[in-house]
């Protein structure tokens, strides 16, 4: 095990695999990230040349020593015999990039690139070439989706409710990145894109993209339904910022200004739960913990039938506020 100051502290910083592993902790992809990110028990030396040749934060050698364990491990170690060579590269590329990706060190990339290219150089059984392309979110995304449509659609043992949980977990991530996948969709499928993308995007081939149409509509819907939640928040928050406005000067009281804006806060936080992305990313935390998970397509049809009795209820419901000056004893 290293050492306390050998390990890789960037408290501030949220990878791409720390963002989504709860939505996509069951795909190889993810699970062998994990192998791939595990401690160092060895490899003291294998990096130790990396602070004298760059300016990077120290804890950086830490991915510079995984590097070098993955390179070997995979070119070898039994522990990769359930997947093929190109899959054992391509996680291999994931997670690396993940990484300088996330913290941002341009500066660094020509170390690594060379520490890859000399130890692919003592090896003739793997064929794993560093690519700066994979600087690039894009490519994580594609990654991410042809594993999941790879692992949704064998024949295996899974369980059936297992895949169905990764589905759903899969649905919240092309959510998130739809935007991003359209575009590729449009550049590539047009001929118009960069040459390295599109080869990545062509990996989800008719099949994976036919399946991922089949996931568009909820999507889509869940994306309208966002769009009209945000509308309708906004004109709650500007409804209760004139309330405690006038509940300010008309009171005239701490205790008066107090209460209205708890009360402008905690219905702000409550539509904020229910009818927005951060809703949607905090619930599965808070539901988890009382057992009793919800998922998104679940709540498709809730979001849409809550926001429309919102809709119906603040047009033709009639609001009476009544003041009453507080008279000092």
């Amino acid at each position: 095990m290293e050492d306390d100051e050998d390990s890789l502290v960037f408290p501030d910083i949220e990878t791409t695999f720390d963002k989504y592993k709860h939505l996509l902790d069951d795909l190889p992809l993810f699970k062998y990230y994990k192998h791939l990110d595990e401690d160092l028990r060895s490899y003291n030396n294998a990096c130790a040349e990396f602070p004298q040749k760059s300016d990077a934060h120290i804890h950086l050698t830490d991915i510079c020593k995984k590097l070098v364990r993955n390179l070997h491990n995979i070119s070898q170690n039994d522990s990769y015999n359930n997947i093929d060579k190109n899959k054992r590269c391509k996680y291999l590329k994931y997670w690396l990039y993940d990484y300088i990706l996330t913290y941002n060190t341009p500066n660094n990339d020509w170390i690594l690139n060379e520490k890859w290219q000399n130890e692919l150089e003592k090896r003739g059984d793997i064929d794993c070439e560093f690519e700066s392309c994979y600087k690039n979110k894009d490519f994580h995304i594609m990654d991410i989706i042809v594993d999941f449509y790879e692992y949704y659609n064998r024949n295996d043992d899974k369980e059936h409710v297992e895949k169905q949980n990764a589905r759903r977990g899969f649905i919240q991530f092309f959510k998130e990145n739809y935007k991003i996948y359209k575009s590729m969709e449009n550049m590539c499928l047009n001929q118009n894109g960069p040459e390295k993308l599109c080869k990545k995007f062509r990996e989800c081939d008719e099949k994976c993209r036919s399946f991922l149409s089949t996931i568009e509509p909820k999507v889509k819907k869940y994306l309208e339904v966002e769009a009209k939640s945000y509308n309708v928040l906004e004109q709650f928050k500007q409804t209760f910022g004139v309330l405690i406005e006038k509940a300010s000067s008309n009171i005239g009281s701490s205790i008066g200004v107090s209460a209205g804006s708890m009360a402008g806060i905690s219905f702000i936080s409550l539509i904020l739960y229910k009818f927005t992305p951060f809703g949607s990313f905090v619930r599965p935390f808070i539901i988890n913990k009382i057992g009793n998970f919800k998922y998104l397509e679940g709540e498709n049809d809730m979001l849409a039938h809550s926001h429309q009795m919102m809709e119906l209820n603040s047009n033709k419901r009639r609001y009476n506020f009544a003041y009453h000056s507080v008279t000092n004893s």
